[in-house]
């Protein structure tokens, strides 16, 4: 038999085609697998890229933490105020490390730093920048906690189911919420309320705009006063409206559940002066010159002053059982740091401020003045009060039971009365957390 050659050639062409289709295929199935095999690989990479991104995302978070805890800690310390002023600023930042049991992948680091809160008194609150990171504080997953942080000072606390949380600030201390009237306050019409800062001006006539007035029980204030803060102490959801007057709604109110006893002051004068009896101070017999010391009452009749190596840290402390008077037309620690000055009454009921016969002869006292039983006062009352250029001058702070002053009284509060003591070791502050807010 004979076979035809184009037979032969057909029968070829077959098996070349079959044998090319076959090597296309195992071509393209290499290709798909190795792309499969790509895709898992890249798939893989992002799975743990992410997984190491999580993790350091949860870690900068505990870094950050650690070092909020850390910058409380610094500032509940001895001298923890003056820590909190030192590292203002990143350039003055606080930096450490996560310990290495809390940190599985090495590394991470931590800082903080604080900033003044705006519109803030001098002493009392701070923001602190914490935050948790890597390589940098400015990396792509670096986590930023921005807490705010207020506090109270160098007092004892107590607490109890019917009273909650009291407050007994030291001598020291009795100034940090601004004038103070324990039990009430009276702002009658007329009366202003400014502040400023002694150690920059001893005769302000400008307002830093921090005044602030407190009480645990009732705020009586008309409009015009110049207050900026009204602190609510032992403010209770359940008898809300504290503050009494047309203009309350136009004051920023500070609701603060716990209250503040006085109590302290009557415990150190006791302290200073054991005795009963003291003898009572008059200005005009002493050539209008007072020493620290202890007295019955006080009695300003004619122009006071103190010695000169008094001074805002080395201060007269004047301890009395009684009372006092400031007699009109007089100036008592003429234009020194009211620091320098400071008077604590231990039982008397009141401190009387007279008001001047005119503008051009006001009574102006420089100090400090507390106690837990005093009626800190003028001698106005709400039907007469009426406005005008001032006729009595009180710079310092006034920490009192009742605080009851109107028209033509200017008060400015010092708001270096928030510490007084010119050593910050002296006074310690307890700061604690407000708000807390992740920034980024």
């Amino acid at each position: 038999m004979f076979v035809k050659f184009n037979d032969i050639l057909e029968r070829e062409r077959s098996k070349s085609e079959e044998s090319g289709s076959a090597l296309i295929f195992a071509i393209l199935l290499t290709l798909v697998v190795m792309s499969l095999a790509t895709i898992v690989t890249a798939l893989g990479l992002v799975n743990i890229q992410k997984t190491v991104f999580t993790a350091r995302y949860t870690y900068y978070a505990l870094a950050a933490e650690t070092a909020v805890s850390q910058a409380l800690l610094v500032s509940n310390s001895t001298n923890g105020t003056q820590q909190l002023l030192n590292h203002q600023g990143q350039a003055n930042a606080v930096t450490g490390n996560l310990q290495n049991s809390y940190d599985q992948l090495q590394g991470i680091k931590w800082q903080w730093y604080t900033q003044r809160v705006s519109g803030s008194s001098a002493t009392s609150k701070y923001y602190i920048i914490a935050t948790g990171y890597s390589t940098s504080p400015t990396e792509a997953a670096a986590r930023t906690i921005r807490v705010t942080i207020t506090s109270v000072a160098n007092m004892r606390a107590t607490y109890t189911t019917t009273n909650g949380i009291v407050y007994y600030p030291r001598p020291n201390a009795v100034s940090q919420w601004g004038i103070i009237g324990s039990s009430q306050i009276f702002l009658n019409t007329g009366a202003k309320v400014s502040s400023y800062i002694s150690d920059t001006n001893f005769n302000p006539t400008v307002t830093t705009n921090q005044a602030q007035i407190a009480s645990n029980g009732k705020v009586n204030i008309v409009a015009n006063t110049g207050v900026n803060k009204v602190n609510l102490l032992n403010y209770s959801s359940a008898a809300p409206n504290r503050c009494v007057g047309t203009a309350c709604s136009t004051y920023n109110q500070q609701q603060i559940s716990y209250s503040t006893n006085l109590q302290e002051m009557a415990s150190a004068v006791a302290t200073a002066c054991p005795l009963q009896t003291y003898p009572v101070w008059i200005a005009s017999e002493n050539s209008g010159l007072l020493a620290p010391g202890c007295y019955n009452s006080l009695i300003f009749d004619v122009d006071t002053s103190i010695a000169s190596t008094y001074s805002g840290t080395n201060p007269a402390n004047v301890y009395i059982k009684g009372d006092m008077i400031v007699n009109a037309g007089v100036t008592v620690n003429n234009a020194k740091s009211p620091q320098a000055l400071r008077i604590y009454s231990q039982g008397g009921t009141n401190a009387k401020f007279n008001q001047g016969v005119s503008s051009s002869d006001p009574t102006k006292f420089y100090g400090v003045v507390a106690g837990s039983a005093l009626t800190c006062t003028d001698g106005t009352v709400p039907a007469t009060s009426v406005g005008g250029t001032a006729t009595l001058y009180i710079y310092g702070s006034l920490a009192c039971d009742v605080v009851n002053i109107g028209g033509k009284t200017q008060v400015w509060w010092d708001e270096l009365s928030t510490e007084l003591s010119g050593n910050t070791t002296n006074v310690r502050r307890l700061w604690y957390t407000e708000a807390y807010e992740e920034l980024y």
